[in-house]
């Protein structure tokens, strides 16, 4: 079997938690990179009865999961009329609101009921391994000079594989990303200033835990700790007093947009964003400042 010869696939499932999709690669393929797969996550008791003698003495399979991760390219929807990304599911899975603004834009914002799981396939070469009710978290990896992506983590009740022909997957709806640099990635704040900033992560930091009780087995969504990272230019403290923001625990906001041209363009926008942990390093000559970022929500959620 050929490793590169994949198709990876996912839906939303409108019939409700673990009900399977049926993705199709003509409408529901992904066009990702660094994909890997660990199907079967077991969990084990032990048998720990009393025995003259040592050694082990046997497990039982007490639960079993399956887990993904991968990623994908941080570009648009490709035109504002049908401003909805081929990777909206995706995120949808992560914990996330879907709304379209008719001819404008789709907005995914964080909630906390109603969240949606998707069937997720996985075809390599002659094998379908899939993974239903399957919920995730997604860090978002913007760095200077390079592409940026949504790293993609995902966990799912195991389903048995079964022999099936590789599809021919449909990939035209992804746009072609542009690169981070001073011409595409702008306009870029941090608490009301637009520093030079080398890399910035943010986090869903979802909670799923696995459960596998009688009359019922999901991943459950239980919680969120939203984070995040910054490194940038160190500043004067007349142009950015960084460690007095820090120390006050203020919190203010982050607005960075990937992309300028029409239909091409992704907007990340954290309205609370509490500084901490900074850490000094240098780059190039450069004196570089680092920080973590702690994303609390609003009085709304």
């Amino acid at each position: 079997m050929k490793f590169r010869r994949k198709v990876i696939l996912a839906k939303i499932e409108a019939g409700g938690y673990g009900v399977d999709a049926a993705p199709v690669a003509a409408t529901d393929a992904m066009l990702v990179r660094n994909f890997q797969f660990r199907p079967l996550q077991l969990q084990y008791e032990d048998r720990e009865f009393d025995v003259p003698y040592f050694g082990n003495k046997g497990r039982i399979v007490a639960g079993q999961f399956g887990a993904m991760s991968f990623e994908v390219e941080v570009a648009g929807a490709g035109g504002a009329v049908d401003a909805v990304p081929k990777y909206g599911p995706l995120l949808r899975a992560c914990g996330m609101s879907h709304t379209v603004n008719a001819a404008v834009s789709v907005v995914y914002a964080p909630i906390t009921t109603a969240e949606e799981s998707a069937s997720m396939y996985f075809y390599l070469d002659g094998r379908l391994q899939k993974m239903l009710g399957s919920l995730g978290n997604v860090t978002l990896r913007i760095a200077a000079g390079r592409i940026p992506v949504y790293a993609f983590e995902f966990i799912g009740l195991h389903v048995q594989p079964t022999d099936v022909a590789l599809p021919t997957p449909t990939l035209t709806g992804f746009t072609k990303p542009v690169a981070v640099n001073k011409a595409n990635t702008t306009p870029f704040t941090l608490h009301a200033f637009s520093g030079n900033f080398r890399e910035l992560t943010i986090t869903t930091g979802n909670v799923l835990p696995y459960r596998n009780l009688p009359n019922s087995e999901a991943i459950r969504f239980v919680d969120r700790k939203a984070m995040g990272s910054i490194r940038l230019e160190k500043e004067l403290v007349a142009a950015k007093d960084w460690e007095t923001l820090i120390k006050a625990g203020t919190l203010g906001a982050l607005a960075c947009t990937q992309g300028t041209v029409a239909g091409n363009k992704v907007a990340i926008a954290a309205a609370n964003v509490q500084l901490t942990e900074p850490e000094e390093t240098e780059e190039d000559g450069i004196a570089m400042f680092g920080m973590r970022l702690e994303l609390t929500p609003s009085a709304a959620g």
